[in-house]
């Protein structure tokens, strides 16, 4: 979100357009008239125009059922620079859901037009297409173009990864990092020591489900501190798929809140890299 604020306060920014209306990861395509595809990630993509202020931003999303997704719209966005929240009720008709939403990012106001797909795919929830102005703006032809491409929308199966459904399919991925300090007076009357440790353990399951386990420990000692102890476990689950996109091998995860993460993976040295941590692979019993 923070991109999209930093595109609206450069209204005289000048780009180069990609000619494609095909975004990286997301398995849709659309007609986006004379919006162009200016910043493309997984999951996520941003358009631009020539002459129109404010982006349309289209991101992914992993919500089955439109309730859930109702709550998402109603609930706004906050974050440490941008506020929104629904101005209007949630219209929903369909497999799709509106709202209008107004807000501020650092003390400018602004306004928005959110549109909502749910889709009966398996490889792909639905999308989620916005539009942020400044609130003085007129945004007449952004919720023309929102609703265009909306009305628009495909969806295009992904292309699977054999390899990558096999190597990870049953198996586990385990990243573990340790840290450990200690300094003391040169007589001795002082001292502290410190050690942290933190483990995460990703599951694969081979009827594509997964689930996540972490856990971090810090214990810091010495002279008055002795038994401080900082501890913390979480755990998550969903479904995940390997995919060919473009010339990336990509792990597509799906969680239970409905976020949708995109995931490059590789293997390195006997490593498997993913997320930017080193991974070890191991066997798994824990499936069904």
């Amino acid at each position: 979100m923070n991109r999209l604020i930093t595109f609206i306060l450069l209204l005289a920014l000048s780009f180069s357009y990609q000619a494609q209306d095909k975004p990286l990861g997301i398995p849709i395509q659309f007609d986006s008239g004379s919006w162009k595809l200016m910043n493309d990630d997984f999951g996520s993509c941003m358009l631009g125009h020539e002459v129109l202020s404010g982006p349309i931003l289209i991101m992914e999303h992993g919500h089955e059922t439109m309730n859930q997704l109702q709550k998402v719209f109603e609930s706004g966005y906050t974050d440490e620079n941008m506020t929104l929240f629904a101005s209007s009720a949630a219209l929903v008709s369909g497999n799709r859901i509106s709202m209008s939403l107004t807000g501020n990012s650092q003390g400018i106001a602004l306004k928005g037009e959110a549109i909502g797909l749910i889709s009966n795919s398996d490889y792909c929830k639905g999308t989620v297409i916005m539009t942020v102005t400044m609130e003085s703006e007129d945004n007449t032809k952004q919720k023309e173009a929102i609703n265009s491409i909306a009305n628009s929308v495909t969806y295009v199966k992904p292309k699977e990864s054999e390899t990558w459904t096999q190597k990870l399919g049953g198996y586990k991925l385990v990243s573990r990092d340790s840290y450990s300090t200690n300094t003391s007076t040169p007589d001795g009357s002082y001292y502290t020591g410190g050690s942290s440790s933190s483990s995460n353990t990703i599951v694969f399951c081979s009827n594509g489900s997964f689930s996540i386990s972490s856990s971090s420990y810090t214990t810091l000692s010495g002279t008055g501190l002795d038994g401080n102890l900082d501890q913390s476990n979480d755990s998550d689950e969903g479904k995940w798929s390997a995919l060919e996109i473009g010339s990336n091998n990509v792990v597509k995860m799906i969680y239970k809140d409905g976020t949708v993460v995109y995931h490059p993976i590789s293997r390195e040295n006997g490593f498997y890299y993913m997320a930017n941590d080193e991974y070890t692979k191991g066997p798994n019993e824990s499936c069904e």
